[in-house]
């Protein structure tokens, strides 16, 4: 609903279930596999990716909300579609 999580539980719940809701994160996590099994070392990509989420989470966390997040979401995935094509 927009609040923040008031429980540790409720909030591991609303971030496994973030991606699933909102389509474009979805295809974000969906295309970075892709990139991530086609390359050798894609293992390296995985972990930036996930390194930077949890920078995002970590600024979210402390009430330092990114100005347009959800356009840079959507050029990211943009972007990642691109270079799967």
């Amino acid at each position: 609903g927009g609040k923040m999580p008031s429980t540790f539980g409720a909030g591991v719940l609303s971030g496994l279930g973030h991606p699933v809701l909102g389509l474009d994160h979805l295809a974000a996590i969906v295309a970075v596999g892709c990139l991530a099994a086609a390359f050798p070392s894609g293992a390296l990509l995985a972990i930036g990716f996930v390194v930077a989420m949890l920078v995002g989470v970590s600024l979210h966390v402390a009430e330092m909300n990114i100005p347009a997040s959800e356009a840079l979401v959507a050029l990211s995935v943009i972007a990642l579609g691109a270079v799967l094509a």
